[in-house]
């Protein structure tokens, strides 16, 4: 059987790199921003925008401060703050042993870095293929690639993981680890949300029974 994965806030942590470099960049225009505040406004669904305008920090500045993040968000450097979940190799482990094939679908911009960021963290080897699609238009490039290999369900930590899943007609399990808070996924119809990669992964039997 065949089980697909999100990688950002599902395998690897996305709180350091997303929130500190954006405080780096308010920091360069003499602006204080709170990394802990940043996540948690982003855990509570806002975006980047939304962020800003919650910190009271006004347009034009805050597109010029949205604008540098996004174009530093997939850096060498920045990417280097990503690391493990500390189950993620545990349950990728357990999925293989258990007869599953694993499948990553990830939202970069810059696949050349995915792909350096991946063998950094010693990641190829479990996966049978890794696609990287367009974050603008992820739900629906998710959803070709879900109906491609038709996996039993899709892990992932957010709500454009979920429309991705609902629109492929694909089950999906979220974790609350991510991007997105457990109340945020709930709020937005996910049904099946767990608070760590190993307590989601129990669910998953041996293929074949």
């Amino acid at each position: 059987m065949k089980l697909a994965l999100d990688l950002d806030g599902t395998l690897i942590t996305a709180e350091e790199r997303q929130s500190w470099l954006l405080r780096a960049v308010a920091a360069r225009y003499d602006l204080q921003v709170c990394p802990q505040t940043v996540w948690d406004l982003k855990r509570a669904g806002s975006s980047n925008a939304s962020v800003l305008a919650a910190l009271d920090i006004e347009e034009p500045l805050a597109d010029l401060i949205d604008a540098a993040w996004r174009a530093e968000i997939e850096s060498v450097y920045w990417l280097g703050l990503d690391r493990l979940f500390d189950d993620t190799v545990p349950c990728l482990r357990a999925l293989l042993d258990r007869g599953y094939e694993l499948h990553l679908i990830t939202a970069r911009r810059n696949s050349c870095h995915l792909q350096l960021q991946l063998r950094r963290l010693n990641l190829p080897a479990y996966f049978s293929s890794v696609t990287c699609v367009d974050p603008v238009d992820a739900p629906r490039q998710k959803s070709g690639r879900l109906m491609e290999i038709d996996p039993v369900g899709f892990i992932g930590d957010s709500e454009s993981d979920f429309s991705a899943a609902r629109q492929a007609d694909v089950e999906f399990y979220a974790v609350s680890t991510g991007q997105r808070s457990e109340a945020l996924l709930r709020s937005v119809g996910v049904a099946h949300v767990y608070p760590s990669l190993g307590e989601l992964q129990e669910i998953f039997p041996a293929a074949g029974e």
